[in-house]
């Protein structure tokens, strides 16, 4: 869960950032932005959720939801520049 994955992290808060015009934004959620993009053709979605910390300046998940054919869950996180190499 994203608890889990966020225990360790200092101040982690919704990235601020501007994702793009054929995402819509959820109304009312008190985490982060989420973004859907549904696909009509396959009758899956896509749910983007961007968050930031003090040891990581963008965390990016990704859940791919095709019903019962496949779901995918994919993390990118960035580290903050002033971490040095790591």
């Amino acid at each position: 869960t994203k608890d889990k994955m966020f225990s360790k992290l200092h101040n982690v808060q919704p990235y601020n950032d501007n994702i793009g015009s054929n995402n819509v934004p959820e109304t009312n959620t008190s985490a982060s932005k989420r973004y859907y993009y549904n696909q009509k053709q396959d009758d899956a979605r896509i749910i983007n959720e961007c968050y930031q910390s003090e040891e990581y300046r963008k965390i990016r998940l990704t859940y791919y939801d095709g019903g019962n054919k496949i779901q995918v869950f994919n993390s990118l996180w960035y580290p903050t520049y002033n971490l040095g190499n790591i």
